[in-house]
């Protein structure tokens, strides 16, 4: 059985129709035919490792072959990190010289268990998310009262202002500091919002606060950028859930009095709180980039992300906001 397929599309910009034979197969570095890609069929009888197909292109027109792939995982394992190559050649039927022929480096990579178990949590937690939002939103828009729902989308459009303020910079900061822009850009956007975020908790201590937070900037984003799409909805979805849980967990949104705790205690479960959820929120980022986008992320990027941005950032974004908070409630009463 053939592990997988592969297509070739053939266009022929001639007057009339022509027969193709085409060949395709894997060779090793030392130029011969790779064992781990060696086909099986017909017994196993291919001397020179190829795949075949006949293919009939009308004139002006376009046909696609399909050939089959066939790996040997036991022998791609004992051959890891060798170069392989890809080989099609195209000729005309009855002719041993080829018309054409394509060479192209062969990538091979093992799946990753993790970035199945991201894909895993991530898809669970956003249709969580999306089953929360279903039930307890129109409580969150219900419930509370006029001004607390002002200051919620006043505190989101100032998170937002520093999030298009990343992305506009982001491109050039990007050309210079490459897989290390995020650690400014960060700064300008992850620990901003969470700052807000963590000084919109302790003057509004309710459930739902958070989500409608989360929300109004996914909307400003996606009006102003054009970020509307199922995958979008996906990460908001999960970044809602794990935001609103873990404050729960930590009393931050049931139990209003820990804003009378001493400002050390205060920081602690803000950053307990909001760490835990972006942590987990970003590794589940990755992962479902990794999956979704077909993404090659190196370890040393993965924990530079959630130990910096994810981690760091949003632990000193609540240093900042506890006393800018305190402020913030003496006005208040």
């Amino acid at each position: 059985m053939p592990w997988s397929y592969q297509a070739i599309p053939v266009t022929n910009h001639g007057a009339q129709a022509v027969n193709l034979s085409l060949s395709a197969r894997v060779l090793g570095p030392d130029g011969a035919p790779a064992a781990a890609f060696r086909p099986d069929n017909r017994g196993g009888e291919s001397p020179n490792g190829a795949v075949t197909a006949l293919l009939r292109v009308p004139a002006g027109g376009e046909a696609v072959a399909v050939l089959p792939v066939y790996v040997d995982e036991a022998l791609l394992r004992q051959d890891d990190g060798l170069a392989y190559t890809r080989r099609v050649e195209v000729s005309a039927l009855g002719q041993a010289t080829p018309l054409v022929v394509i060479s192209a480096p062969l990538h091979v990579s093992e799946g990753s268990a993790a970035a199945s178990l991201g894909l895993l949590v991530g898809l669970v937690s956003a249709a969580l998310g999306l089953r929360q939002l279903k039930r307890e939103g129109p409580a969150w828009l219900g419930e509370p009262p006029t001004s607390t729902l002002l200051t919620i989308s006043l505190f989101a459009a100032v998170a937002f202002l520093f999030n298009a303020a990343s992305l506009l910079i982001g491109v050039g900061v990007a050309t210079v500091l490459g897989p290390f822009s995020p650690l400014l850009t960060g700064l300008i956007d992850g620990a901003a919002r969470a700052a807000m975020l963590a000084t919109l908790l302790t003057l509004h201590p309710r459930p739902g606060v958070a989500g409608l937070y989360l929300l109004t900037q996914a909307l400003l984003s996606a009006f102003t950028f054009g970020r509307i799409g199922l995958i979008e909805l996906l990460f908001v979805a999960k970044r809602l859930f794990w935001v609103e849980l873990f404050l729960r967990a930590f009393g931050l949104t049931t139990h209003p009095a820990w804003r009378d705790e001493p400002r050390l205690r205060r920081w602690a479960r803000l950053a307990a709180a909001l760490c835990c959820a972006e942590v987990i929120s970003e590794a589940t980022s990755l992962m479902l980039s990794v999956a979704l986008y077909r993404l090659f992320l190196a370890d040393w990027y993965v924990v530079m992300m959630l130990l910096g941005p994810a981690l760091g950032y949003t632990a000193l974004a609540c240093a900042l906001a506890v006393p800018f908070a305190e402020s913030l409630r003496r006005i208040q009463r």
